[in-house]
């Protein structure tokens, strides 16, 4: 998995606009919150095993590294009244117990690849 999908994927997420800065206020206390109550518990899930298929050994769990700044994001959106079209499909993700990771085919075609506790 980590590999041609998990570069792709970054570049969709990086790709995503939002306004200026005038328009769209990054509250960024939340990332700290986040970190202390585990992404809101989000991180005590085992999501069949995503933190060891998602972890290069030694230098970086990605699920540890993504899902603060996914969260961060998802709650600035709410907070701005603003969801662009791929976080309002990573936030169905995450409320359904998955976790999104990759993306298969072109964007917006294709398929979000997810891990998932269902």
């Amino acid at each position: 998995l980590l590999g041609r999908e998990w570069d792709e994927w970054e570049e969709i997420i990086d790709a995503q606009q939002f306004p200026d800065s005038d328009d769209f206020d990054w509250h960024y206390l939340v990332g700290s919150k986040l970190i202390n109550t585990n992404c809101l518990g989000a991180l005590d899930k085992n999501l069949h095993g995503a933190d060891k298929k998602l972890t290069i050994e030694g230098v970086v769990n990605f699920l540890e590294e993504t899902m603060p700044y996914y969260m961060k994001i998802l709650l600035n959106c709410y907070a701005n009244n603003y969801m662009p079209e791929i976080w309002k499909d990573i936030l169905y993700v995450f409320q359904h117990n998955g976790f999104p990771c990759g993306w298969k085919g072109d964007y917006p075609e294709g398929k979000m690849i997810v891990f998932s506790n269902e």
